[in-house]
């Protein structure tokens, strides 16, 4: 078998102006591509800087390390910030809970901006009082990250100047850091992430300190993508793939368990998940229907589509 090869491509292409505008033209068309055949890239050039991520995976294991009642403080059944204990989420249409315990943040915002956008107010954990600043700092991070990645798509697909922004300003995305424990005896059929597929528009996940994550690809075969410790992998979400009508491929993927010798090691990623507006319609613009390609999906805003599937992911504690 051969295994695909994600594309890795840098950001900082897209930047390129004057004499060297021709790696601009190249990133965009590369990144197309990727997005239509992988649904995955792997991204350098970022802003996400070695030392905010550094700095983001020290506070993750100093909040997973307070005690459970500790952490328990800051969970909130049915809000989708705070604390989500071991095995809370599950994958849409399974069972069993993953191996797996995360904390969310969301974005900052006054009291009457949240009221007027239906957020919910970000939890932020007391005994720790570095987390918030390194979690905000991170945030933005990720989110100027995400909007240049955003912007290179739109010129893509053809959507117009500043599509996505106007879309995504004050979008209700979220920052999650993921702890997966050590395994400690048989895990049954649990894992650490069952195989699903993102809901948002696109996912920037860094700090994953192990090997795990996998995608399926169209023949079938899962196969493991492996990043640089300076690049950031890059995924399309469901609602990308709604908007663009099934062109640009929200693709499964898990996290498997390790190895036997490695059972005993705990993992730690940090995925930032890009949500746009909820009031976002989701419906495909006319460009991705034709009649080799028919429209596949309906007509759905981005929060009541996000709302349906948190309502599945966690199940059984809403």
């Amino acid at each position: 078998m051969i295994i695909p090869d994600v594309p890795s491509l840098d950001l900082k292409d897209f930047k390129a102006t004057g004499e060297n505008a021709h790696y601009r033209t190249a990133f965009i068309d590369a990144l197309g591509k990727a997005y239509i055949t992988y649904g995955f890239s792997k991204l350098s050039g970022h802003a996400l800087q070695r030392q905010t991520k550094n700095r983001l995976y020290r506070a993750a294991i100093e909040f997973f390390s307070l005690p459970l009642e500790t952490k328990m403080k800051y969970r909130r059944a049915g809000i989708n910030r705070g604390y989500k204990g071991f095995k809370e989420e599950s994958a849409k249409d399974r069972a069993e809970g993953d191996l797996k315990e995360f904390f969310h943040i969301g974005r900052e915002l006054n009291t009457e901006e949240l009221g007027r956008l239906k957020y919910p107010d970000n939890i932020w954990p007391e005994e720790l009082p570095g987390f918030t600043p390194v979690g905000l700092h991170a945030y933005n991070e990720f989110e100027d990250t995400g909007n240049q990645f955003l912007e290179a798509l739109e010129i893509f697909l053809g959507l117009g100047r500043n599509y996505f922004r106007e879309r995504t300003r004050h979008g209700n995305s979220v920052l999650r850091l993921l702890y997966y424990p050590p395994i400690r005896g048989d895990p049954g059929t649990a894992v650490r992430s069952a195989a699903h597929e993102d809901i948002n528009l696109i996912t920037l996940l860094t700090g994953a300190d192990s090997p795990g994550l996998e995608i399926l690809t169209n023949s079938g075969n899962w196969v493991p993508i492996n990043a640089r410790h300076d690049e950031l992998v890059v995924n399309a979400g469901d609602m990308l793939q709604w908007l663009t009508n099934g062109l640009l491929r929200s693709t499964t993927h898990r996290v498997v368990n390790p190895s036997e010798t490695k059972r005993r090691e705990p993992r730690i990623s940090m995925p930032f998940f890009m949500h746009p507006l909820d009031s976002m319609d989701l419906t495909p613009p006319e460009q991705f229907v034709t009649t080799e390609s028919p429209q596949k999906f309906g007509r759905k805003t981005a929060g009541e589509y996000l709302a349906e599937r948190l309502g599945e992911n966690y199940k059984k504690s809403i």
